[in-house]
């Protein structure tokens, strides 16, 4: 990337990308430090006895900085794929895989950004489980007894495909996208901690599912739940 000028009423804006990108990059990772820091000291380690202080800076919460900051980023992210896709079709030679490629990575990362705010995946679970509690035996079909044997959240069932499908398409799309090799360690970097926190959602579901943690660790359930 080239440094780019603007020039507004006589003077000239030089904006460099790789210092834009990487500053932007530290100030998040600085932000999440952060929160993380105020989740461990301030939350669980008790800092204040004032109770919605404490549930604040409480980052598994959902009515929580840490879940405000990160909706926030994700719409970030989905603002600039969709600055990529249109930038894209204004450009001469952009083939139409391309764009659908940018334009469904934009759409699933403004789904992530809302999902991130409301647990919109956890909605759309209970809505999935109540539907086929609420059918007669002979009327399950494979899915609902699935659903009944199942042994962590409903959730998982219901979009953990979409989840999966999307894993898949990033994997391949952007491995095709990014060329430099450091980029597609990030990718597979950033793919793996996705893949990891839907197994420990998956393990929080399951009754009991952290008792070998907690036995070997000593900790107590909150603990291990918490830091999960």
């Amino acid at each position: 990337m080239k440094a780019s000028h603007r020039t507004t009423a006589g003077m000239t804006l030089a904006v460099d990308p790789h210092r834009l990108i990487r500053n932007t990059v530290l100030f998040c990772l600085a932000c999440e430090g952060l929160l993380v820091a105020l989740d461990v000291f301030v939350y669980y380690g008790a800092g204040t006895s004032t109770r919605g202080l404490r549930s604040l800076f409480n980052i598994a919460s959902e009515q929580s900085l840490g879940t405000w900051f990160s909706s926030t980023q994700t719409l970030a992210v989905a603002v600039v794929l969709w600055l990529i896709r249109l930038r894209l079709r204004s450009t001469a030679g952009a083939t139409t895989g391309r764009v659908t490629g940018w334009t469904l990575l934009a759409v699933f990362f403004t789904y992530m950004a809302v999902d991130d705010a409301v647990a919109l995946h956890e909605h759309l679970g209970s809505a999935f489980e109540d539907f086929y509690t609420d059918l007669d035996e002979g009327s399950l079909g494979a899915v609902g007894r699935w659903l009944e044997d199942y042994p962590s959240y409903a959730w998982q069932l219901a979009v953990g495909p979409l989840f999966a499908a999307m894993g898949l398409f990033l994997l391949f799309f952007l491995w095709r996208q990014l060329e430099r090799p450091w980029l597609r360690l990030l990718l597979l970097a950033a793919l793996g901690c996705f893949a990891v926190a839907v197994g420990l959602d998956y393990v929080e579901g399951v009754y009991g599912g952290y008792k070998s943690v907690i036995v070997a660790t000593g900790w107590d359930y909150d603990a291990v739940q918490h830091g999960s």
